[in-house]
């Protein structure tokens, strides 16, 4: 295979880790399909990354007759397979807006290239060029991710004139179908450690939220008795907050899923932002005894029936979350999970780095060749 081809591949690669990467925390029922043109960043970056594929297709493309629209095809083809993709990726939507504005930067890139830069470089130096630039920019974001995946989850801007409640949201609407008892919400740890509920005075309240943003440790705890699987809302177990749309703290249940949701700059003023969830938590009919707890940015949601303990944690790394489940009895097996966009993102990197020492090495040789003819001629001419 070509390293022309090897180089194509790659670019395809990065471009449909860009598109399907799943954006986790996201909330469970954002919708897929988007219909509303927004101007923020994620929706620029569109016009921008399909076209190191397109300008390589570009480079790769033999110079005849046609070779803008035969490039513009394959450009359309994978912009239209990559958008509808995100149809199945949960927290990803599909966008006729996004879709547009890729086709329309990689042709733009297609055009200016064959006007201004076509027969200016060699074909092979040219795609280094591209892939070592394609290499720094999934480096500059791998350094991101892993400096942001923390930044702004610590607790700021709670409110203790928030009302408690336990088996609805305040106001009503957010009914939990079964029985909600010893609902706690706690702050700090040890001997400083104070707890809430629903019948806590304004000053408890009060005092509560200084030692929340002092401590970074808040959880929560209750006992749940669910008459259903079916759940919905999320149905509120308890909260603290001042109705729907603005919250301290919520745990709540989702169909059988424990549903976390804490207010952080991360997460926003109602914790939406980055929701967080313990899949298959909650079985109806079983007195269970939930958990949730939040520690200077890592989340812990614990859910414990009939002797099983089904628990999950995040922390803020790149690579790695843990899912646990234990049995009463049973060994402990923790089950390690990778965050796949994080691991993808460092093979691409590796692939593009194992692209460029051949290429490299190939332009030497070239180089070197063309040198030793140039000697073999000059030393063959007439003196």
């Amino acid at each position: 295979m070509r390293w022309g081809t090897c180089a194509l591949i790659w670019l395809i690669a990065v471009a449909t880790w860009l598109a399907w990467a799943p954006l986790e925390f996201r909330p469970a029922d954002e919708i897929e399909f988007e219909l509303i043109f927004a101007a923020d960043l994620e929706t620029t970056a569109h016009f921008f990354f399909l076209i190191p594929y397109a300008i390589a297709v570009a480079a790769l493309e033999p110079a005849r007759e046609g070779r803008f629209q035969k490039v513009s095809k394959r450009v359309v083809i994978l912009a239209i397979v990559l958008e509808l993709g995100q149809w199945w990726i949960r927290g990803r939507a599909l966008s006729p807006y996004d879709l547009l504005l890729g086709i329309a930067g990689a042709l733009l890139a297609v055009w200016i290239f064959e006007r201004r830069l076509r027969g200016k470089l060699a074909a092979q130096r040219f795609l280094q060029g591209l892939v070592a630039v394609t290499c720094i920019f999934l480096l500059a974001g791998i350094i991101h991710t892993s400096v942001e995946l923390d930044r702004g989850l610590y607790l700021s801007g709670w409110q203790s004139d928030h009302e408690i409640v336990a088996g609805d949201e305040v106001g009503g609407n957010r009914t939990y179908r079964g029985s909600v008892v010893n609902a706690l919400i706690c702050a700090g740890e040890g001997a400083g450690r104070l707890c809430i509920n629903e019948r806590s005075s304004s000053e408890e309240k009060r005092a509560f939220a200084a030692l929340a943003e002092k401590s970074q440790h808040v959880s929560v705890h209750a006992t749940v008795r669910s008459d259903t699987d079916l759940q919905e809302g999320p149905a509120r177990i308890v909260t603290f907050s001042n109705g729907p749309l603005e919250r301290n703290v919520m745990l709540g249940q989702e169909g059988r899923d424990l549903v976390f949701r804490i207010r952080t700059p991360r997460s926003g003023l109602n914790g939406v932002d980055m929701q967080f969830s313990l899949p298959e938590a909650i079985e109806s009919g079983k007195n269970t005894r939930v958990t949730a707890e939040f520690k200077k940015g890592a989340l812990f949601l614990s859910a414990e029936a009939g002797g099983v303990t089904r628990s999950g944690s995040y922390r803020p790394r790149l690579l790695q979350s843990s899912l646990e489940i234990r049995g009463k009895g049973e060994a402990h097996v923790p089950l390690v999970f990778l965050n796949r966009s994080g691991v993808v993102a460092f093979l691409l990197l590796l692939a593009g780095t194992a692209i460029l020492i051949p290429a490299r090495g190939a332009l030497a040789v070239r180089a070197s060749g063309k040198a030793i003819q140039g000697q073999i001629k000059d030393s063959t001419s007439p003196v």
